[in-house]
């Protein structure tokens, strides 16, 4: 759609080709990529070892990510910075039950132990 090559990411001589309102737009989405994959090792690794413990709220917790990062990309995509808040709040959270299962898992194990 906005005929931007690799590699360029937003800020190169492909899309400085763009009109203001294309390049904002392409940007928009590149950041949404961006932080998809800023977030993904953590979000990753939090369900798998969530799941030691607890697989089925670790599994819904990852479907709740998944469904988060939709919004997320939706409404970045569609209404800028302001669109990405529901989403964010979403997957955070997701990702915030998470980590707290694993290591409340990981405590009662050394507990245990």
């Amino acid at each position: 759609k906005y005929k931007v090559d690799y590699p360029d990411m937003g800020s190169g001589r492909f899309s400085a080709k763009l009109s203001d309102k294309e390049w904002a737009e392409f940007n928009n989405i590149m950041r949404v990529h961006q932080n998809y994959v800023e977030q993904l090792p953590l979000a990753i690794l939090s369900v798998l070892v969530n799941g030691l413990f607890n697989p089925i709220q670790s599994a819904i917790a990852g479907e709740v990510y998944i469904i988060g990062r939709f919004i997320y990309a939706y409404g970045y995509k569609s209404h800028g910075p302001k669109g990405r808040m529901t989403g964010a709040m979403i997957t955070i959270l997701a990702i915030l039950f998470n980590v707290g299962s694993s290591f409340v898992g990981i405590y009662n194990t050394l507990r245990s132990a």
